[in-house]
C-alpha cells in the first residue's frame, strides 16, 4: 500500500519547476552579469533577462498546472485516505503564497495596473522572501526526517 498520495515522479517534476523557478527568478535580478556567470561558457544566455522571463512564467504555469492537479486530486478522495503533515501544512502554504504574490508581480506589469512604488516593492521583497522560506522550509523538513507532504490516516509517521 502506497504511504503517501503523490507518485515520486510527481514529487521530481516539483523539485525540478520549484528549482526552475528558483534560478530563473534570481537571474531575473542582475546577478547573472554581475558575478560573471554569463562569462562561463555555455552560460551567455543567463544575462538575457527576457530569456529568462519566459523561462520563469513557463515554469510558474507547470507549477500552477501541477498544484491544480494535486488539489484536485485531493478533494476527489486522497482527504479521505490521506491527512497533510505539519510540515505539509507549512510548505503548502508558502507555495499558495508563492503563487498568489507572483499573480500579483504579473498583474503588476500589466499596462493599466497602478502600482506605488511602496507596494511594488512590498511585493517583491515579499514574493523574494517567500521562496526563500520555502528553501528553509524545505530543508528543515529534509533534516527532520518529515518529507511528506501527506502520509496515511492513523499512520504516525510523517506527523511532524
Amino acid at each position: 500500500m502506497n504511504r503517501t498520495p503523490v507518485s515520486p515522479w510527481i514529487g521530481r517534476v516539483f523539485i525540478l519547476l520549484v528549482a526552475v523557478l528558483a534560478v530563473t527568478g534570481m537571474l531575473q535580478m542582475p546577478l547573472a552579469k554581475r558575478y560573471y556567470v554569463t562569462m562561463v561558457p555555455g552560460l551567455g544566455w543567463t544575462g538575457d533577462y527576457y530569456l529568462t522571463h519566459v523561462l520563469h512564467y513557463v515554469a510558474a504555469i507547470g507549477l500552477m498546472a501541477l498544484s491544480g492537479y494535486l488539489v484536485g486530486r485531493w478533494f476527489a478522495g486522497w482527504r479521505n485516505r490521506f491527512r497533510l503533515s505539519r510540515s505539509g501544512i507549512v510548505r503548502l502554504a508558502i507555495v499558495t503564497a508563492l503563487i498568489l504574490t507572483g499573480a500579483a508581480r504579473m498583474y503588476k506589469n500589466l499596462p493599466d495596473a497602478a502600482f506605488g512604488p511602496l507596494e511594488t516593492m512590498l511585493l517583491d521583497l515579499g514574493h523574494l522572501g517567500l521562496a526563500g522560506a520555502l528553501g528553509i522550509a524545505a530543508l528543515a523538513a529534509r533534516f527532520s526526517g518529515s518529507r511528506a507532504y501527506a502520509s496515511l490516516r492513523g499512520s504516525t509517521r510523517n506527523r511532524r
